[in-house]
């Protein structure tokens, strides 16, 4: 019986324990979340983006820029939010102010390409695809991409030439 009663108190002192590590730790998160609002509407704006709130969510993102947030994905996700709900030319400027903080990348000159494509920007849109391409040749959506945009801008030829390209590539 002695034994059985000295188990209780070691597992009576564990919960304790795991209680006060509870306590802790939600103080501590509830501490930081204070101390730090911003990083709450950081949160909040996310959520809302990943429901696809786009209107709210950039509320939240451009109020946290507005505040001196200082977190360059927020530009990527007003990027992202303005194209979402149909505003490209937003898109393409919140993008291209992400694009000084980041190393440009083929992925990266494709979002601007195809940004700047939605805007009507076609000329912008070929210099990116192009840009993509050097470091990706072989992309084929890009260079689908690019001819689509010589078209756009009234370039029959050079998008027949890119056009060809693709076609010979598949052989």
């Amino acid at each position: 019986m002695r034994n059985f009663a000295g188990l209780k108190g070691i597992m009576k002192g564990i919960f304790i324990i795991a209680a006060a590590m509870v306590v802790v730790a939600g103080s501590a998160s509830f501490a930081y979340r204070m101390a730090k609002p911003d990083y709450v509407l950081f949160r909040q704006a996310e959520t809302l983006r990943e429901q696809g709130d786009y209107n709210r969510a950039i509320g939240h993102y451009e109020s946290l820029l507005k505040d001196g947030f200082k977190n360059t994905v927020v530009l990527d996700r007003l990027a992202d939010c303005y194209d979402a709900i149909g505003v490209p030319n937003r898109a393409v400027e919140y993008y291209e102010r992400y694009l000084v903080h980041v190393r440009s990348t083929p992925w990266t000159q494709m979002k601007l390409a195809g940004l700047y494509a939605k805007a009507g920007r076609f000329a912008p849109a070929v210099d990116a695809y192009r840009m993509a391409l050097k470091s990706q040749p072989g992309n084929r959506i890009a260079r689908i991409n690019l001819a689509r945009s010589l078209s756009a801008d009234g370039r029959f030829e050079d998008a027949a030439r890119e056009y060809q390209q693709v076609l010979g590539e598949q052989r």
